[in-house]
């Protein structure tokens, strides 16, 4: 979507490679996101939700199996990849712990 009259957006096709076609299927937008310079990442993840980086932006989005937004996270930084961390590597303390470690940075 760069350099686009329209906000970014994650576009799902199907591919017949016999054929040389390609279905358009849907999309998923945020509305928050008005811009991208470039690069961004969608993840589907184990529940058949998304996770979606916009590409040079400080926001990352998860939607839910029916393409809600599940929620929003704002980086303090733009970033392009947003990589879901599978269920089990890391512990709700461990995760409070390193949430704490940065809170004390500010």
């Amino acid at each position: 979507g760069k350099a686009r009259p329209r906000r970014p957006r994650v576009v799902f096709s199907r591919l017949d490679l016999e054929r040389k076609r390609a279905t358009y299927l849907g999309q998923l937008n945020d509305p928050a996101v008005r811009a991208s310079h470039c690069c961004g990442s969608a993840r589907q993840l184990e529940d058949g939700g998304w996770l979606v980086s916009w590409g040079d932006n400080p926001l990352v989005t998860a939607f839910d199996p029916d393409q809600r937004i599940a929620f929003r996270l704002r980086l303090p930084t733009s970033t392009f990849r947003a990589v879901p961390v599978p269920a089990g590597a890391v512990t709700i303390a461990e995760l409070d712990r390193g949430l704490e470690r940065m809170e004390r940075r500010r």
